[in-house]
């Protein structure tokens, strides 16, 4: 269950989760450092769509991100499609947390293999556009998810960013496994 753990009133539920031996992932959250330390510290151990609508790395307070990349009981998720996560902030990622902490997650959406074009009526109120790369942006042009599966992130972190294809499929299939 991914939940952001800063809301008020929110230990209790985090608890009970935990009780029931279901693994708990920290996603979508404006907490800062201490405030994801400490949601870890009580036994959320994924990190969802590390980097990606989450508090970043700031020189005074490293935020969500970096409580996740610090805190050695935490794996975490990762987009590996450049676009989620640009190719440097990945290669940042990789020398800071060991990569068997690492899990190749997709942003991939049900418009996974849709023709280039504008879409509208999938996604409440929001009109969506499929890029030529086969990403999905709103009509301002904010992310809004992927149409590439986990082997695209493969090929970008192999061919790309460097990673050797044993460590990158590790974090894509062997590292997921076992979490979960």
């Amino acid at each position: 269950v991914a939940l952001a753990p800063e809301i008020p009133g929110i230990d209790p539920i985090i608890e009970y989760f935990l009780s029931q031996g279901i693994v708990l992932a920290a996603a979508h959250s404006d907490n800062n450092y201490q405030q994801a330390t400490a949601a870890y510290d009580k036994g959320i151990t994924v990190a969802t769509h590390t980097g990606n609508v989450m508090t970043g790395l700031h020189h005074r307070d490293v935020g969500g991100l970096g409580a996740a990349i610090l805190h050695p009981n935490v794996e975490c998720e990762v987009i590996c499609d450049s676009r989620h996560i640009c190719n440097e902030m990945l290669t940042l990622y990789f020398r800071m947390k060991d990569t068997d902490r690492f899990m190749m997650i997709s942003d991939c959406s049900d418009l996974s293999g849709a023709p280039v074009g504008h879409y509208e009526g999938l996604h409440s109120d929001l009109a969506v556009n499929v890029t030529p790369e086969g990403f999905l942006l709103t009509d301002t042009g904010r992310l809004l998810g992927s149409g590439q599966p986990v082997l695209y992130g493969i090929g970008n972190l192999v061919e790309k960013v460097g990673v050797p294809m044993e460590t990158v499929l590790k974090m894509a299939c062997l590292n997921p496994a076992k979490k979960y």
